[in-house]
């Protein structure tokens, strides 16, 4: 073994190949070239392919949704989950009930306990309390002075805003 030597031996770890430290070789600068080059072209192209086929699925979420045809109206105040009362009588959501917040965002029913809310809101197959859009103030004002042919005009009004994306 020489201890005086400047050169280092090639490192070796098991049945790995050995490697040689600092030096480079025109295949391995090659190499690197090449793949420099592939990630030039092939990364902005792989970003334009993606952002063309997602931009369609964008710009039909903003469209809006259908419209259920059986929502109803009331004042939803949640005792203790999923027991609920709605317009003053007890009621239940259903197992995987969803409440959704003005902005279209779920919200989870603890937060709202005791609270008293103006909502639109769906049955399921059973009767129980499916789908819950909690109302802004301004929408609930307008459902809550209409009556009869005013009320359904608002309602549809109104689901028009909430399901086209509140703009």
């Amino acid at each position: 073994m020489n201890r005086c030597s400047d050169t280092l031996p090639p490192q070796t770890s098991g049945n790995a190949l050995p490697t040689t430290t600092g030096a480079t070789t025109p295949a391995r600068t090659l190499w690197v070239g090449l793949l420099a080059a592939l990630a030039a072209v092939a990364i902005p192209a792989a970003l334009t392919a993606t952002l063309a086929l997602t931009a369609p699925m964008a710009w039909a979420q903003g469209v809006g949704r259908p419209i259920p045809a059986d929502v109803k109206f009331g004042k939803l105040m949640i005792t203790q989950p999923p027991d609920v009362m709605m317009d003053g009588s007890p009621d239940r959501m259903s197992p995987g009930a969803r409440i959704r917040h003005t902005n279209n965002l779920l919200v989870m029913s603890g937060p709202l306990v005791g609270l008293t809310l103006p909502v639109i809101y769906r049955r399921d197959t059973y009767g129980l309390i499916h789908e819950v859009w909690l109302l802004t103030p301004e929408e609930a004002a307008r459902l809550d002075n209409s009556t009869g042919a005013a009320f359904t005009q608002a309602l549809n009004t109104l689901l028009g805003i909430i399901f086209g994306g509140r703009r």
